[in-house]
């Protein structure tokens, strides 16, 4: 039987979340309090479902990275089993051994299939030695980094230490002999940066290493990693972490034995402490957010279906859904809640006698009782009227700009494909509207729809249907091919050359308008409306002024431009989330520089519940072929409709505010007309008591949404903890990427309210008064970074990095060549970050892409084991400067954009690679990166490319940048280990975070 985790010691949640200590588990959570460290992944691999396995191989041996099917959705062998009744037990589900759970495949999500490289065992400590004996000499590039370092003496004046005992001299620490060199394909020295605009003291290397031993840096060697069997690799490859595992605490008061429980995707549910605090005076010393980043939809999750009856089986009193952590007593006639803890008796259908261990004897057929995570078919009480058919109702601008800059053929390219990629057991409609000055309706009748007549409804405003809503938004399966004759047409219509509609076209926008009618089409069932437009609405309802000046961007007055103009769609969301309809919005500038005003029309999307999807400066030869896969992903994606969703927490805690997009239906109410796995929402907690009674926190997501085949649903995802009462245990616990994540949205809405500078200090205040309390505590286990806690190594490698990004730089406009659209659309996107997209934002991911000659394998395909096509990736590098050489090309990715950076001496040889021919032209490049055959060089490239790509939610943009070009800047200032503009280089920053640190941890009071 295959494995599905590499790592005897690396657990399901810690596999699966890239890395965060501990797990959902509360068996491993308690490991986690007690220090079992577990095996992080590396900051610039991890992405939102899968990570790479390029950090396991550090002489640049690429491993095998499992290939995901369609739009990054895990490779499945099967259905999972339902347990439609319990008379009978399930089928095709075998309780695992004792002690086998980490070994079986998971029966009911991913198909039990390892993806990206789960399979690959890191070396071991003989192997590390032997790699750090071969790449010694690539190692010394950081001696002369900080030889050549000029660094902030910041006032204070600075006296040398010693070095500290099994640190070598010229060494920084994490880069001692003893250690794993850094990846290979980087040779070069880095010459250190200047900053233009503010000259800063030149310090000798003397001091600088002073100052770094001044942090209390332990450097553990690897055979202390290799004995215990932990190895924990750092955004740079290097070993950071170890421990010895010890022994596994679990609570009493769950409904399973220990080996029956099975957790399921951690992405669900993640975090940002694996413990939590029995106080609210410990919750504020710990200073860092307590929450949870969630994204129930999430891909690859099939979930047992479980049919209760008559009625659900929930608490009476706080109304939560049965879960695992439900005690069962009185023989089996009553059920503790693990929420609130009061006492609950089950219906006489569901009674059962409990076995001799308190466990009722029918557990191994009750999903409910050993899954994290399951659905409930939800009875007729759920429903306040019948499932409705799917709506979909497409709005495309087709002003002469729409025309001319090929928007339209691509949305219109974009449908067709999708067509068959809908619902369509009978129940779906689609409508399609066009605006420009007007709008314009396509009327179906007739046999198979096949009569089609043009409306046109000059008088924006006076809103009106012109002819029935059976006629304009039209069964799927009956006028298939009377749509796509439609979508054919359309652009002959409004094109130019005698097009029957172009002499009308205009170039006012009346978007405002085309949505009032849009809302009158779905206003009885709901639905989704999916909008193009490419120019600023000038006439009509919701038209925007030209208020654009990107000079703003970093200055006390962003802030206003941040907000909307208008509250007008805004008002239009919460309208159509009243009526179960969300809003997509696709926006595609056609010049570099247009203003749409994105800040006044995002938040259609935000309140709906929609998608964002935001492509300035668009080429429809370089980026058409990326917006019809986006919206092939956008439309073919499983969706549910007229969704709500609410939190819980146990007794004692309450949700205190959420992030994402939504409408707040009540104070814990979430309204989702649409809900589908890019979603992903925060949470923040708070208590209601001043201290919590029980041992055990839990968090219950319940989503009750309707199923686009008509079934009514309610997922369900429970996640408990221990609750402890050191600051030493939570930061032991501290998930450092979910932190990240809470802590950069909180920031990105403050940006509408605050000034920059004040953001941008609360970031870095956040992780000072977090980590002077850790200081202040009597912790011996620490990273190697003295001041942090294990658990938080990468924190301040994700924060720095956040805070050099275009969201939250000072140098947005003039380094990355950004407008206040760019910002407005990046700061709309943290609505829906996962942990693993501000984990790549904060450090992203650099892979070579040409040459390949020393990756031999890197974007082969082979078939692994259970037929599933593995990819292998090249290994990963730095995100430093020295790796931008002139005869290479690399991938870079930070989260959002997916940039081909290409050196001068390395044009010709990689477009002839691509395309066959040595192009100089690489900006109409960007399709040919990831749509072609496979085959020779070109199709490794590719290969690699569409792997990154797929694990990302739909809408990345992909741009080519030559080396040299415009763009260059923006690409040096993702090599977030160096400086740029005023931005301070890594390991300025963490000398500057250390000496913040220790200052505020004296004025603390022990």
């Amino acid at each position: 039987m295959v494995s599905r985790y590499p790592n005897p010691y690396l657990n399901q949640q810690q596999h699966e979340s890239q890395g965060a200590p501990g797990s959902n588990d509360v068996t491993q959570n308690y490991q986690a309090a007690n220090g079992v460290a577990g095996v992080p992944l590396a900051a610039n691999q991890a992405y939102g479902q899968y990570a790479y396995t390029a950090q396991q191989a550090p002489t640049g041996n690429p491993q095998p990275a499992y290939q995901q099917d369609a739009y990054g959705q895990t490779a499945s062998t099967g259905p999972p089993p339902s347990a439609a009744g319990y008379d009978v037990p399930q089928q095709g589900y075998i309780p695992p051994a004792a002690g086998q759970m980490d070994q079986q495949p998971n029966p009911y999500g991913h198909g039990g299939a390892p993806i990206n490289g789960a399979h690959a065992q890191p070396p071991g400590g003989q192997q590390y030695a032997q790699y750090a004996q071969q790449d010694m000499n690539s190692m010394q590039h950081l001696t002369a980094q900080v030889q050549n370092m000029n660094m902030a003496t910041a006032g204070q004046p600075q006296a040398a230490e010693s070095i500290q005992p099994g640190m070598q001299p010229g060494f920084l620490p994490g880069m001692q002999p003893s250690m794993q060199p850094p990846m290979q394909g980087y040779v070069e020295e880095p010459t250190a940066p200047t900053m233009e605009n503010a000259p800063r003291p030149r310090l000798e290397s003397a001091d600088v290493l002073a100052r770094i031993n001044d942090m209390d840096i332990k450097t553990p060697s690897v055979a202390s990693f290799a004995s215990s069997g932990m190895l924990q690799v750092d955004a740079m490859g290097r070993p950071i972490q170890g421990g010895a595992p010890q022994e596994q605490r679990w609570p009493a008061t769950v409904a399973c034995p220990r080996e029956l429980y099975y957790n399921t995707s951690p992405r669900c549910a993640r975090l940002t402490t694996n413990a939590f605090p029995n106080a609210r005076s410990l919750a504020k010393k710990y200073g860092l957010p307590l929450g949870a980043v969630l994204q129930p939809m999430e891909d690859g999750a099939q979930l047992p279906v479980v049919n209760f009856g008559s009625g659900v089986v929930r608490c009476r009193r706080c109304r939560s859904y049965i879960n695992f952590m439900c005690k069962f007593t009185q023989e089996g006639r009553e059920w503790k809640c693990s929420m609130c803890m009061s006492m609950n008796k089950p219906a006489s259908e569901y009674y059962a006698a409990l076995d001799q261990q308190g466990y009722r004897v029918d557990v191994s057929r009750r999903p409910e009782l050993f899954c994290s995570s399951y659905e409930v078919e939800a009875p007729t009480q759920y429903m306040v009227r019948p499932p409705m058919p799917p709506m979909y109702v497409f709005v495309l601008e087709v002003t002469p700009t729409a025309i001319s800059s090929g928007l339209l053929n691509a949305a219109v390219a974009g449908i067709r494909d999708s067509l068959d990629l809908l619902p369509n057991s009978g129940r779906t409609r689609v409508g399609i509207i066009t605006f420009d000055s007007s709008v314009h309706f396509y009327s179906f009748k007739g046999e198979n729809h096949s009569e089609l007549s043009t409306i046109v409804l000059p008088d924006i405003n006076e809103v009106f249907l012109p002819t029935l809503t059976d006629r304009i938004a039209i069964p799927l399966h009956e006028g298939m091919e009377a749509l796509k004759q439609l979508l054919d047409r359309l652009p002959e219509m409004y094109g130019g050359g005698g097009g029957a509609m172009a002499s009308h076209a205009t170039e006012k926008s009346a978007f405002g308008a085309a949505l009032i009618y849009a809302q009158a089409i779905v206003e009885d069932t709901g639905g989704k409306i999916m909008a193009a437009l490419c120019t600023r609405p000038k006439i009509g309802p919701g038209l925007t002024r030209d208020r654009s000046d990107n000079t703003a961007l970093g200055t006390d007055r962003e802030r206003h431009m941040l907000s909307p103009d208008s509250t007008f769609y805004k008002q239009k969301a919460v309208d159509l989330a009243r009526v179960q309809a969300t809003v997509d919005l696709i926006i595609c500038t056609p010049t570099v520089g247009s203003f749409l005003d994105v800040a006044t029309i995002a938040p259609l999307s935000k309140y709906s519940g929609g998608d964002l999807l935001y492509n300035p400066n668009f080429v429809i030869a370089r980026d058409g072929h990326l917006l019809v896969e986006s919206m092939k992903r956008m439309l073919g994606r499983e969706t549910g409709w007229e969704a709500v969703m609410r939190i819980r927490a146990s007794q004692g805690v309450r949700c205190k505010t959420f992030h994402g997009r939504f409408f707040l239906k009540s104070t814990d109410l979430l309204a989702l007309p649409t809900v589908d796995p890019d979603k992903t929402f925060a949470v923040e907690f708070d208590y209601d008591d001043s201290l919590l009674e029980h041992s055990v926190f839990c968090v219950q997501i319940a989503l009750l949404y309707t199923t686009s085949a008509g079934e009514r649903r309610i997922r369900v995802h429970t996640i408990a903890i221990p609750v402890v009462s050191s600051v030493g245990e939570l930061f032991s616990n501290a998930d450092a990427s979910a932190t990240a994540n809470v802590v950069a949205r909180v920031a990105a809405e403050n940006l509408k309210d605050k000034r920059l500078e004040d953001v941008r200090k609360s970031v870095s205040d956040t992780a000072v008064n977090a980590l002077a309390v850790y200081k202040q505590s009597d912790m011996k286990h620490q990273s190697i970074l003295g001041f942090l806690p294990e658990s938080l190594s990468l924190y301040p490698l994700y924060i720095q990095g956040l805070l050099k990004t275009p969201l939250f730089s000072r140098d947005a406009f003039g380094l990355f060549g950004f407008r206040m659209d760019d910002k407005s659309a990046l700061m709309h996107d943290m609505n829906v970050a996962t942990s693993a997209m501000t984990t790549v934002m904060g450090y992203p991911t650099v892979l070579p892409l040409y040459p390949l000659e020393d990756y031999p394998e890197a974007g082969v395909y082979t078939e692994g084991e259970n037929g599933v096509v593995a990819i292998t990736l090249p290994p990963a590098l730095p995100a430093m400067k020295a790796c931008l050489r002139s005869n290479s090309a690399l991938m870079i990715d930070d989260g959002i954009t997916t940039i081909i950076w290409v050196g001068l001496d390395a044009v010709a040889g990689f477009s002839e690679v691509l395309v066959g021919t040595a192009e100089t032209d690489l900006y109409s490049l960007g399709g040919a990166c990831v749509y072609g055959d496979n085959e020779g060089d070109g199709g490794r490239v590719r290969a690699i490319i569409r792997n990154v790509r797929g694990l990302k939610r739909a809408g990345a943009p992909l741009l080519v940048v030559p080396s040299g070009s415009n763009l260059q800047a923006r690409v040096d200032a993702l090599m977030v280990e160096d400086r740029s503009g005023t931005q301070m280089s890594y390991v300025e920053f963490l000398v500057d975070l250390q000496s913040k640190v220790r200052r505020r941890a004296g004025t603390l009071k022990n």
